[in-house]
């Protein structure tokens, strides 16, 4: 059905305000160029997310990030603690307390300096490599016939299958139990009712 001509079709389309989105545009289109797939990591949907694969990007990075820090701050850590010692061997601290927390901030000073080196060039790596993995797997997946869609798609489909096989599995276990009950019921009413009518 095919709304009016007019102003009253533009407004019943885009929902009645100016500049808002239509509730309904057709199917949607896949995108036809790379630009325009780059362009849909960045696109949020009707829910206001954004697409799995930019989270996944974000969580890949960011966790490079932190395995990088660490990764290159307890080395750092250990190295300028250790320089820290050498080269200051000959100064005079107040006490022993003072020396050890001398060591110890430039220790801590070593490991955000080379925690963070190492941070950001492996969470630069991984961000840049996430994309070119993902295009691969996606050919791979094209080779073998299958898209990631169809199979996100057919694993949906078997979890839905093994819930109603699970769901249908316990339904019956509950009407076994319920006959149970009411043929248990039943047995004691006829006992009852024998027991009256010999008395």
């Amino acid at each position: 059905m095919e709304p009016p001509p007019g102003p009253a079709a533009s407004s019943a389309v885009f929902g009645g305000q100016p500049g808002s989105k239509p509730w309904f545009a057709g199917r949607p289109q896949p995108p036809e160029s790379g630009w325009e797939r780059i362009l849909e990591l960045f696109r949020k949907d009707e829910l206001n997310r954004y697409p799995e694969e930019t989270v996944s990007i974000c969580k890949a990075t960011f966790t490079a990030g932190v395995v990088g820090f660490v990764y290159g701050g307890i080395p750092g850590f250990v190295y300028a603690k250790e320089r820290y010692i050498e080269q200051s061997g000959a100064e005079m601290y107040h006490s022993r307390l003072d020396a050890a927390q001398s060591a110890h901030r430039a220790a801590v000073r070593g490991f955000i300096r080379y925690g963070w080196r190492w941070s950001w060039r492996i969470a630069a790596f991984v961000a840049i490599f996430k994309v070119p993995a993902g295009g691969l797997m996606m050919a791979m997946q094209n080779l073998s016939g299958e898209t990631l869609h169809e199979g996100r798609k057919q694993e949906r489909r078997e979890r839905y299958e093994q819930q109603l096989i699970e769901w249908n599995n316990s339904l019956g276990i509950t009407e076994k139990i319920s006959k149970e009950i009411d043929d248990y019921i039943q047995e004691g009413a006829e006992k009852r009712h024998d027991e009256k009518i010999q008395k």
